[in-house]
């Protein structure tokens, strides 16, 4: 039965699929970009070396430990 439909059809068929996919999405990232902030789990030790005003200079201390990629 899809045979006998003209491209212009199936064109505008997948493209309501394809909308339909991208609100999800973007329903999803609003979901987790609204959500809590987990920043601890990978944080990195630093040290302030240079504060002006809202501005810092911060410098990363290296975990011997971590791997080299």
């Amino acid at each position: 039965m899809n045979s006998s439909k003209i491209p212009l059809d199936l064109i505008l068929e997948r493209m309501a699929e394809d909308a339909e996919k991208a609100q999800q999405r973007a329903y999803k990232a609003s979901e987790i970009l609204q959500g809590q902030l987990n920043y601890e789990l990978g944080s990195t030790p630093y040290e302030v070396v240079y504060e002006e005003d809202r501005v810092k200079l911060k410098h990363y201390s290296r975990n011997e430990n971590a791997e080299i990629s």
